[in-house]
């Protein structure tokens, strides 16, 4: 049998351990960082979800609305805000404050736009805008709503 001879090992220097501890710290740094970021991403994900789910349910209800009295409906043209829950879209005062959460929904609606070529637009359409705006608390400067989904339909007259 072999026995080691403890008394002629040498330990690590200094320098060695300082290069290990550094490489250790890249490797933990780069992690977190990928962690952090996937939680942003994921985030950002579910708000524009949300966001999505928000305009599409703003369309739905004018759509709801123009199917119900179309004369009504023809009536209103413009910005409106619409709010969480809010059956009825509302004239803003200067402009949609926040409605929905963190967010705003506004719904633009704009009369005789729906011409698709080579067919003219004509008083039986009407091109309905919904748009959600919201922050993620990284928005640059002065904007506050930094993101935004923009869902554009087209209704016309019943039947």
């Amino acid at each position: 049998m072999r026995f080691l001879n403890l008394r002629s090992q040498k330990g690590q220097s200094l320098l060695e351990v300082m290069v290990a501890l550094a490489a250790a710290s890249m490797i933990i740094a780069a992690v977190v960082g990928a962690v952090v970021s996937a939680l942003n991403n994921e985030k950002y994900g579910t708000s524009q979800n949300q966001a999505t789910q928000y305009a599409q349910e703003g369309l739905d209800i004018l759509r709801n609305s123009s199917q119900a009295d179309w004369n009504v409906f023809m009536t209103q043209s413009g910005t409106y805000c619409l709010g969480e829950n809010q059956p009825i879209p509302t004239p803003p005062a200067g402009s949609c404050g926040e409605n929905i959460g963190h967010s705003i929904r506004e719904i633009i609606i704009e009369h005789h736009r729906c011409g698709i070529t080579p067919y003219p637009a004509s008083p039986t359409n009407a091109q309905v805008t919904s748009i959600v705006k919201w922050s993620d608390g990284k928005c640059p400067g002065s904007n506050l709503y930094c993101h935004q989904v923009k869902l554009v339909s087209c209704f016309y007259k019943p039947s």
